[in-house]
């Protein structure tokens, strides 16, 4: 499936679940969608937004300490391993979030996985 950029202006700046992307500056594509799937799902599981701040985003290391701030581990260190609905979000949610556009499953392969989700926990 080859990937089309759908967004050609990119966000302002202020506190919120920016991707990768938007905070680099390059061009967005369905993928930015599955990111923000991803913040969802961490929003459900924890009951806080996945936001990150203001700083200049320069590559993984400046996006992983500027967004995370260890709140993605701290909630699958919290979560993980107490219910097996639990583990597959957790496993989804960190398959959103990657840092590589690319890396991202489709929102097709989301759906599959959630559906495995639910028959694995029936």
């Amino acid at each position: 499936e080859e990937r089309h950029a759908y967004c050609k202006f990119q966000n302002g700046g202020g506190v919120s679940a920016r991707t990768p992307e938007e905070y680099m500056m390059i061009p967005i594509d369905e993928s930015a969608d599955v990111y923000s799937f991803g913040g969802v799902i961490y929003t459900v599981l924890t009951g806080q937004y996945l936001e990150s701040d203001t700083r200049p985003i320069k590559g993984r290391e400046d996006f992983e300490d500027a967004v995370f701030k260890g709140n993605i581990l701290m909630a699958q260190n919290s979560l993980q391993g107490h219910d097996p609905a639990l583990d597959c979000l957790l496993h989804i949610m960190q398959a959103c979030l990657r840092f590589e556009p690319e890396s991202r499953p489709s929102m097709v392969e989301v759906v599959d996985l959630l559906e495995a989700c639910v028959e694995r926990v029936k």
